[in-house]
């Protein structure tokens, strides 16, 4: 597993040992580096790397021989989002300077490399996730004003059709494509079944799975789990409960009482 860490002041990306519980350093920068996404044969990362005003998406290697800029503009901010599963593009979210909200976009690995926007409103439009077979992407949008899920084709053209009911989040896909995850206003885990061939018809309704106990989401975040390639168990960030406080009852006190009793 990799993930964002920071030790003395300092953002860097760590790879976790989840049998043995131990973390190993992957970048050691004075800038930050964060918000990495595997690609598809998990022997590269790209992540953002700060860059003067803003940020750029960098690729790296895993084991640290090679660690390339993107031809992406660095003077917005940028997060990797997804690797397509034939890892021909990379979907970014970008913030929009005139708007104050942030778009979605894409980037294709082979040729010039230059980014086509894939999500574009005056809304605030996140965490996109390709479908399996590449020609889908679900992604959370607040046109309707509250955030929703939302499916539409790649790279297009086609129209968009909303998934989630009365607000949705953090959406992510099962492995086969059949199903969208995401989780609800009352923190549930929703479960949507989807027949990718018959294209927008083929959303059903959404049915609760379990409630969970999320680390809070904030703007630089991403989804706070992921989905495990049977589709039947979860890897989540939690909330820790805090105990409760133990309640202490004196009986037979014969100390003084507080004055005015």
């Amino acid at each position: 597993m990799i993930a964002q860490r920071t030790l003395q002041a300092n953002i860097d990306l760590w790879l976790l040992d989840l049998q043995r519980n131990v973390f190993n350093r992957v970048t050691d920068n004075p800038r930050v580096d964060s918000m990495p996404v595997w690609s598809p044969d998990g022997e590269r990362v790209v992540f953002s790397g700060a860059v003067d005003d803003g940020s750029s998406l960098m690729i790296m290697r895993i084991d640290g021989t090679a660690n390339d800029t993107l031809s992406v503009s660095a003077t917005d901010a940028k997060i990797a989002c997804d690797w397509s599963a034939d890892g021909r593009f990379i979907l970014y979210k970008q913030l929009d300077q005139a708007t104050g909200t942030s778009d979605l976009w894409a980037l294709r690995m082979s040729g010039e490399g230059t980014p086509f926007q894939v999500v574009h409103t005056r809304s605030d439009e996140r965490d996109g996730q390709f479908s399996p077979d590449g020609k889908w992407v679900a992604y959370q949008s607040d046109e309707a004003g509250q955030p929703e899920i939302y499916l539409q084709p790649f790279p297009g053209p086609g129209p968009k059709v909303r998934v989630s009911i009365n607000g949705g989040t953090q959406v992510r896909w099962s492995s086969n494509g059949k199903e969208l995850f995401y989780i609800a206003p009352d923190e549930r885990l929703m479960a949507v079944g989807i027949d990718l061939a018959a294209g927008a018809g083929g959303v059903e309704r959404p049915e609760p799975l379990f409630t969970t106990r999320l680390a809070p989401i904030r703007s630089i975040s991403r989804q706070q789990y992921v989905v495990a390639p049977d589709g039947q168990r979860f890897l989540m960030s939690s909330v820790e409960e805090s105990p409760t406080s133990p309640i202490t009852l004196i009986l037979n006190w014969k100390g003084r009482p507080p004055r005015g009793f």
